[in-house]
């Protein structure tokens, strides 16, 4: 819908700022404002709009002489809503002059004539959400001639979007996030008209360079037994590509803090997260099975935080990240005494330096089966201590599909050292330190 300003109703914005001799030009057909001079003037409408997280803002500019700023701003009716910051409620299409936090890319230079739609809905979340009463139109022009500078803003218009939501799978079952919750989790990294885009129900786009977090709808528990899956492909190589789990509600910026994150291509190290062998190259698609339980701190999870950081080119970089699902590697089920009893899948590094190659035993399903696949020396700690007497009886069934240096099971008291005498081998080349 088109919305007329009330130019006649004009007041000054931010006053000390503005050249009240310099009008608001309106055409005929009262679709177009056109601005000559330096000018920062808050201009009535004749329908308050109300913004929610569907609303878009369009507008068609053209810059006929560059000055320092051209921006469109927002206000409500209040004063708090006229002296506002107007780098929370400003979106800057052009200008010399670095300005604000919602700056346009590409920007408008001079001579062109560009048309812009903005997702206003979620470049105000958080920030404004309510009636706009104020259109701000701004010219700034700090030079010795303050008549200099031309500008013309035509069409404006407030329309509705239908935003869409995005599923991840928590322990088997289908969550949907809404994509009206997306963020800028930092403000010093996160390029602010940059979003997020769903192509499909089950994947998460970006492009160019951001730093979005979306909320988890369902808040579930991150333990040492979590595992999260996903599918990631690379369009565009940025710096790098990261998915993080935030479990502070109150620090949607903390996902830079160590053992949050996981990235799956770089090329540049931030030392906050953790690289993921083998990265993705440009063009292809790697499926990703990652242990995070066993690094990130833990907690109810909050925020999904979506990374593609590309300082020096805002808009390069583009990936999907698809599919994705947390999980909890199954318990060991063990029979102690004959009472069946569940171990929890934390797997803790046993014997020294030899657990080097960050192996995870499988667990199947039902508990009652555990593989290994490589070199791993890994501890299940049981929930409460076993005595071992001359009567106790250990009995397995095992099985060897590729026969290794020492195939062996252990029973110690502590994770300090492996201690032969608690270890029997079952199988392997290795004729010396068997147990």
């Amino acid at each position: 819908m088109f919305y007329y300003l009330n130019t006649a109703a004009q007041i000054k914005y931010k006053g000390g700022q503005d050249s009240w001799q310099y009008p608001l030009m309106v055409s005929d057909d009262g679709k177009s404002v056109q601005l000559k001079g330096n000018i920062w003037r808050a201009v009535p409408l004749e329908t308050p709009v109300v913004i929610d997280a569907g609303t878009d803002l369009e507008f068609t500019v053209t810059i006929t002489d560059e000055t320092e700023i051209h921006s469109i701003c927002f206000a409500d009716s209040t004063n708090d809503g006229l002296l506002v910051s107007e780098r929370d409620r400003c979106i800057v299409v052009g200008g010399n002059q670095a300005f604000g936090y919602y700056n346009v890319d590409p920007r408008t230079q001079e001579g062109e004539t560009r048309t812009y739609t903005i997702p206003i809905g979620l470049v105000y979340q958080g920030v404004f959400r309510g009636n706009i009463d104020y259109i701000m139109l701004m010219q700034d022009n700090d030079s010795s001639d303050r008549s200099t500078g031309d500008t013309t803003w035509s069409n404006i218009a407030f329309t509705q979007s239908a935003r869409p939501s995005f599923d991840i799978t928590v322990n088997g079952v289908a969550q949907e996030i809404s994509s009206t919750t997306q963020a800028t989790a930092r403000n010093d990294q996160d390029t602010r008209l940059h979003f997020l885009e769903f192509p499909d129900v089950n994947s998460v786009t970006m492009k160019g360079d951001l730093h979005k977090a979306v909320t988890i709808t369902e808040p579930f528990e991150i333990n040492k037994a979590t595992e999260l899956d996903f599918d990631f492909t690379l369009t565009t190589m940025a710096e790098h590509h990261t998915i993080c789990i935030v479990t502070d509600p109150e620090r949607i910026d903390s996902y830079t803090w160590r053992n949050r994150c996981w990235t799956v291509a770089w090329t540049q190290n931030v030392g906050w997260d953790h690289n993921i062998e083998p990265q993705t190259a440009v063009g292809e698609t790697r499926h990703y099975n990652i242990p995070i339980g066993l690094e990130h701190p833990g907690g109810q999870a909050y925020y999904l935080v979506f990374v593609q950081d590309s300082d020096a080119d805002k808009n390069l970089g583009e990936s999907t990240f698809s599919n994705i699902k947390f999980s909890q590697r199954p318990d060991l089920k063990l029979n102690i005494n004959g009472v069946e009893t569940g171990v929890f899948n934390h797997q803790l590094s046993y014997g020294r330096h030899q657990d080097f190659a960050n192996n995870l035993i499988e667990v199947s399903d039902d508990g009652m089966k555990a593989s290994m696949y490589g070199n791993l020396w890994k501890a299940f700690e049981l929930p409460t201590p076993v005595t071992i007497t001359d009567n106790t009886v250990l009995s397995f069934t095992v099985g060897i599909e590729e026969l290794l240096e020492i195939v062996t099971i252990c029973f110690d008291e502590d994770l300090t050292d492996q201690k032969q005498a608690r270890c029997f081998m079952v199988s392997g080349t290795q004729t010396n330190h068997l147990g």
